[in-house]
């Protein structure tokens, strides 16, 4: 796999239009509540951008080292500091627990930890920002 971590965004406004024309919407603090402080500047310094997926699933998982199950796979957000692509984030919502989790799926020791039947989906999701920043 080649990771797009790092990537440096060449033309701010043509990966903008792009990830726009893919499905993604630029967000602000108020969508993006995990490290929603330090991204809540808009522009190619850190922002972030979204996708919804809203799609019920029942997929095994392990959560805090007990077997659980993911019921619900929200949304895609990526992760923009200062031009370059810093985190993929699949947030999805598990049995058992009252907040939505999520799984950067650029960081090798999360991506370990994603089912099995959610690696094409990151795969998926990895070939979409790479159009992006063509």
């Amino acid at each position: 796999m080649n990771s797009i971590e790092g990537y440096t965004i060449k033309n701010w406004e043509n990966f903008k239009r792009k990830m726009e024309d893919l499905g993604y919407q630029e967000v602000g603090s108020s969508v993006v509540p995990y490290q929603a402080y330090k991204y809540a500047k808009k522009g190619p310094q850190q922002t972030a951008f979204s996708k919804m997926i809203n799609k019920e699933v029942n997929i095994p998982y392990v959560f805090e080292k007990k077997e659980t199950k993911i019921k619900r796979i929200d949304r895609i957000v990526v992760f923009i500091e200062k031009g370059k692509i810093d985190q993929i984030r699949l947030k999805f919502e598990i049995e058992d627990w009252p907040h939505q989790t999520n799984l950067n799926i650029l960081y090798p020791e999360h991506r370990k930890a994603l089912p099995s039947d959610l690696e094409s989906l990151a795969k998926e999701i990895e070939e979409e920002i790479k159009l992006a920043l063509t």
